[in-house]
C-alpha cells in the first residue's frame, strides 16, 4: 500500500496535536489574564532594572573612563581662516 509519509519524507501535521497545543496556550493566556496586576509588576521591574542597566553603563561608566588621547594635535591655519575671511567680505559686499 501507498504511505506518503515514507514516500516524501513530509512530517505531517498531526489535528491532536495541534488541540494540544491550542490548550497549552489558551491555559497560559487564562493564568496570564487571573494574575495580570503580578504581571504589570513582573514588568515594571524589569523595565526599572533595565533602565538602571542603560543608565551604569552609558552614564555612570563613561564617567569613570579616562579618555584616550590621541597622538594627533590638531593645528588652527591662520591664514587659511583669513582667507576665508576675506572671500566671505568679499561675497557679502558684492
Amino acid at each position: 500500500m501507498f504511505n506518503i509519509k515514507k514516500e516524501f519524507k513530509i512530517p505531517f501535521i498531526d489535528l491532536l496535536s495541534l488541540k494540544d497545543y491550542y490548550k497549552w496556550v489558551k491555559k497560559i493566556l487564562w493564568i496570564f489574564g487571573k494574575n495580570s496586576f503580578l504581571l504589570i509588576l513582573l514588568f515594571v521591574f524589569l523595565n526599572i532594572i533595565f533602565g538602571a542597566f542603560l543608565f551604569h553603563r552609558y552614564v555612570f561608566l563613561i564617567n569613570i573612563k579616562v579618555p584616550e588621547v590621541n597622538g594627533i594635535h590638531t593645528k588652527f591655519k591662520e591664514n587659511l581662516y583669513q582667507s576665508v575671511l576675506k572671500e566671505l567680505q568679499i561675497r557679502e559686499n558684492f
